[in-house]
Order: C-alpha cells, then sequence, then structure tokens
C-alpha cells in the first residue's frame, strides 16, 4: 500500500490518493471474497465514526472474484448488493453514543474503472453444476452509495466467455429494498457445447454442434420482473433424423440454418432464482410437444394454412392429381425451400368407396370388353365351321358320284351355334387399391421433381401404402408427412 495524503487525528480520517496492490479480502477465512493486482484510488476520502470511504475514482487493474448462482442467491442486484455488504461488514465501526452498537461502514464512489478482470462462475441450478471462467473484463461502475438506497448505479462492461465477447449494460437501485433497475446482455458465438452435459438428458441436440447468440433485456421494478431474452442460434443440430428434436429444428430452422428463440422473464423477489438455462429448456420442450401435435405451426404464420392440410387430392379412381392436390404440392414446396432440413414423406393412399366406385365401373368395362371379344371370336370359329361344313358337304357329293368313299370327307358334327359367354362378377380388392395407392405415391414424388423442382434428397418415397378405413373421409389421396435430416 502507498500513497499521498492528509491525515488527521484524532478525528482519524484521511484524504488524498492511494494505491493498493495485491489484495486480499476475505468474508471468512476460508471464503475469498475479491482480489486485485492493483487499485488507484483517487481522491480517496476515509472517515471513522462512522466509518465512511468515498471515492471520485478506482482504477482496478486484474480484479477477480467469484460468482456463484444458487436457487436462494436471488437476482444479479441482490447479489451485487450482498457483495458489497459483506466487503464494508468486515469495517464495521462503533457509535460511542449509542452505548456501543455497530454501524455498518458506507461507501460512496463515483466511477470505477475495471480492465483486465476475471471471473470464477458456477451456477448449481444447472444440473450438473455448470462452471466457466470469465476473462478479460472491462468497462466502468458509476455511482455506488450504499446509505442512498434511491441512488441508481450504472454499469458498462465487457468480457470474454470461452472466447465469447459478452457486454453488460444499465442500471440499478442496488440498495433499495426491493429490486429496482434495468440491464442489457448480449452474448455472441457461444458454442452449444459448452453445455453439453446439461443437454444432454433433457434434449436430444447434438451438443457439438451449433453456436448461439442471445440477447437479454429485463427490467425491474418495485422487486417484479419483466422482459425476455432472445436467442439466435445458428447449425443446431438434432442428436439423429429419428430423435423427437429433427422435425422441430428443421421448422424453426430458415434457409440459413438459423432459427430465432424467444423466452419470456418474469419473477419477483420473493421467488428463488431461476436458471436462464431452464427456463430456456422448458420453452424448446414447449415446442417439441406442440410437434407432436401440428409441428406446422412450428413454421409461423406463413404456413399456417398447412395445419388442416397434409394430403395431396387425387381424381376419385385415377392417379391423376387434382387442382386443389396442385396447389398443396406448391405450398409443400414453398416449405421446403424455407426450411431446407425438411423432408417430404410421400405416402399413396386409396379410398374403398370413393375410388371402389370408379374402379368397379373400370373392371366391369373391362370384363365386358373380354366378353364381347371372346363371344366375337367364337363367333368367328362358328361362322368358319359353317364354312368349312358346307364345303365339306359339297366335296362329299362330288366323291359320291364317282363312286368313291373317303372317310377324311366326312364333316364333324360340331353344330353350328354356340351360347355366348356372360360377363363374370368383379370385385376392388385390397391388391388393386394398393397398386392405385402405390400409382398415386409415384405420380406425386416425380410432379414434385419435374414441376416443383424439389430433389430427391427433399423427398421420401414410403413403401407402405394406405387404404382408407373412413366412410366419412375422403381416402383419394396421398398423405404428406413431414421428417428431417440431422
Amino acid at each position: 500500500m502507498s500513497g499521498k495524503g492528509s491525515l488527521s487525528y484524532p478525528r482519524n480520517s484521511f484524504s488524498g490518493f492511494l494505491k493498493v496492490t495485491d489484495a486480499r479480502i476475505r468474508k471468512n477465512p476460508d471464503k475469498l471474497l475479491l482480489t486485485w493486482r492493483t487499485a488507484d484510488i483517487f481522491k480517496l476520502a476515509i472517515e471513522t465514526d462512522p466509518l465512511r470511504i468515498s471515492s471520485a475514482k478506482v482504477n482496478v487493474a486484474q480484479p477477480g472474484f467469484g460468482w456463484p448462482r444458487l436457487h436462494s442467491s436471488g437476482n444479479a442486484f441482490q447479489q451485487a448488493q450482498r457483495f458489497i455488504k459483506d466487503i464494508l461488514a468486515k469495517t464495521t465501526s462503533v457509535n460511542k453514543n449509542s452505548k456501543g452498537s455497530k454501524k455498518q461502514a458506507v461507501l460512496d464512489v463515483a466511477k470505477i474503472n475495471i480492465k483486465e478482470g476475471s471471473a470464477q462462475y458456477f451456477d448449481e441450478r444447472m444440473s450438473p453444476t455448470w462452471q466457466t471462467g470469465i476473462s478479460n473484463i472491462a468497462g466502468t461502475i458509476e455511482t455506488i452509495q450504499s446509505d442512498k438506497p434511491s441512488t441508481e448505479t450504472s454499469f458498462n462492461l465487457s468480457a470474454s466467455l470461452a472466447g465469447s465477447p459478452i457486454t453488460v449494460l444499465g442500471s440499478a437501485k442496488i440498495f433499495a429494498p426491493h429490486s429496482e433497475g434495468n440491464s442489457l446482455i448480449k452474448v455472441t458465438t457461444l458454442p452449444v457445447d459448452l453445455f453439453q452435459e446439461q443437454i444432454h438428458p433433457l434434449l436430444s441436440i447434438d451438443p457439438s454442434r451449433g453456436i448461439f447468440d442471445f440477447v437479454m433485456n429485463s427490467k425491474w421494478i418495485k422487486g417484479k420482473k419483466s422482459g425476455s431474452t432472445h436467442y439466435t442460434f445458428t447449425s443446431l443440430t438434432a442428436a439423429s433424423s429419428e430423435s423427437d428434436t429433427s422435425v422441430p429444428i428443421a421448422l424453426l430452422s430458415d434457409r440459413k440454418n438459423i432459427f430465432q428463440l424467444y423466452i419470456p422473464l418474469d419473477g419477483n423477489d420473493q421467488q428463488s432464482s431461476r436458471s436462464l438455462f431452464n427456463d430456456t429448456v422448458n420453452v424448446f420442450q414447449t415446442k417439441l410437444i406442440k410437434a407432436k401435435y401440428s409441428p406446422i405451426l412450428l413454421a409461423g404464420h406463413d404456413f399456417s394454412d398447412l395445419v388442416t392440410m397434409n394430403t395431396v387430392q387425387s381424381i376419385a379412381g385415377k392417379k391423376t392429381i387434382s387442382d386443389q392436390g396442385r396447389n398443396v404440392m406448391g405450398r409443400y414446396s414453398d416449405l421446403v425451400r424455407n426450411h431446407p432440413k425438411l423432408i417430404l414423406n410421400i405416402i399413396g393412399m386409396a379410398d374403398p368407396v370413393r375410388d371402389g366406385i370408379f374402379l368397379k365401373e373400370k373392371l366391369v368395362a373391362q370384363e365386358n370388353t373380354r366378353v364381347n371379344e371372346e363371344n366375337k371370336r367364337r363367333e368367328m370359329q362358328r361362322k368358319k365351321r359353317e364354312k368349312d361344313g358346307t364345303r365339306n358337304k359339297q366335296t362329299s357329293k362330288t366323291t359320291q358320284k364317282k363312286n368313291t368313299f373317303m372317310e377324311s370327307n366326312l364333316p364333324l358334327d360340331q353344330g353350328n351355334n354356340f351360347s355366348p359367354i356372360a360377363a363374370k362378377p368383379v370385385t376392388v380388392t385390397d391388391e388393386i387399391l394398393r397398386g392405385l395407392a402405390v400409382e398415386r405415391a409415384h405420380e406425386v414424388y416425380e410432379q414434385f421433381i419435374e414441376v416443383n423442382n424439389l430433389t430427391p434428397e427433399q423427398l421420401q418415397l414410403s413403401e407402405d401404402v394406405r387404404i382408407s378405413q373412413n366412410a366419412n373421409q375422403s381416402g383419394n389421396l396421398v398423405v404428406i408427412e413431414l421428417s428431417a435430416r440431422p
């Protein structure tokens, strides 16, 4: 410790400049509150009885501290208040006029400049506990007055978390009885894999890939919190194409593989401290639940019409796509182009009732054609036999005149009449219906490629086909279901 100033005695006061190097402040022998390499304290004034420490400016180099977040920690403003009070608690004074009662020291600092600071952050609200180091803390804190609850303390800080930049700015009445203040926190390009152990049990996400930015804007008024956190995820990836996160992530992600997530903030001073990580997971899990009922909802308002349109209609009894079906295909093509991770699964379908009517007419027509052709063939054979029989009779008469008898010239007695065959009953079998369903699926698949300019990688032609069992709903369709690449 070194410095220059005026010391008054017996008043026990000091004013001037003070430099403190390699400082350690402990709450108790086992708990270190704050350290720093150097602190230049300008216009320092120290008064006793009660103890009051004030300064116009403090330049602190390489400060270090621990930052625990527990369920009982409260919000950051409450933590800042307790942190300063813990430091001041080591410098209480005895008020001689109050029969030896102790009075806490007062801290009054106009401005603190910080550089090259560091903190060890650990959050026990997450499971397992998340720990990380914060480095390169720099910036300013202005107007700390521990004896004036209405005073606003402003802060403007920057730091680095795992190589990602952080900025924190705002103001707060940190000594008010209820939390009052506002803050804006920005973090960019933070790797998802920092939270690998915490994510794995909760979400089917590949934590080795993806980064995110977030902006948290919060406000506290009379102990009540409001605001939101806005996330921007880039290249977030599902654990596999079969995981329950694959389609939601694909629908949330745009053409640049980016998606936005908004987390509302609420709470009050009496509630236990909540982890932003846990709130974020809860919001994402809510979207997964929504996706199970209607995944299209995650694609936003632009594609809300597809919520009730997951089928391509075909003309009854044919593979031909109806005009309505072509419109649906156009909308799904737009959906895939806007969300490139999506895959359209194409499943053919047939309706025993609606398709059955036309298929039976077709089968009846085919049977009638077969019968007519067969009867014509038999009629031609009859006429030929009749003609051949007439010729044979003539040959026989000629032979008899020559007194010659040839058994080979005798006509066979086959008769000149025949009974036409009748059409057999026809049945539209499941095999016929499945065949139509397959044709429809192939037709939609080819049209997606040739007309809508999708690629085979964006489509999946299902080997499964379906026969409608609902007499009240049209089944001459091709079903479109969504899957996604991881």
